[in-house]
């Protein structure tokens, strides 16, 4: 299992510094929170980057709404129900190569 260090480490290595306080990981995949610039607070959506991929690049998956996100305290089981959706879209995309 991947840690939010070894997260924050996967993601400077392809160009792309963040804080270990935007990134949380869940299973494969890492979870990167982006603060919104207009209205100083954070981006409706939560980007999820495949850290098991072995892609050169930072790229996200999908994302997944940030009040699904595990930055909501105690939103556990939201959280599993968004990324089971995320796995079923990668999983049948595997499928299809």
């Amino acid at each position: 299992m991947t840690t939010v260090a070894q997260a924050c480490h996967w993601f400077g290595e392809r160009g792309m510094p963040v804080s270990k306080r935007d990134i949380k990981v869940r299973g494969r995949w890492g979870l990167v929170r982006i603060r919104d610039e207009w209205n100083g607070g954070w981006d409706d959506e939560v980007d999820c980057y495949d850290l098991e991929s072995g892609s050169m690049w930072a790229e996200p998956w999908d994302g997944i709404l940030y009040g699904d996100s595990p930055f909501v305290p105690h939103n556990q089981e939201r959280t599993a129900v968004a990324l089971a959706r995320v796995d079923q879209s990668y999983e049948e995309h595997i499928e299809e190569d």
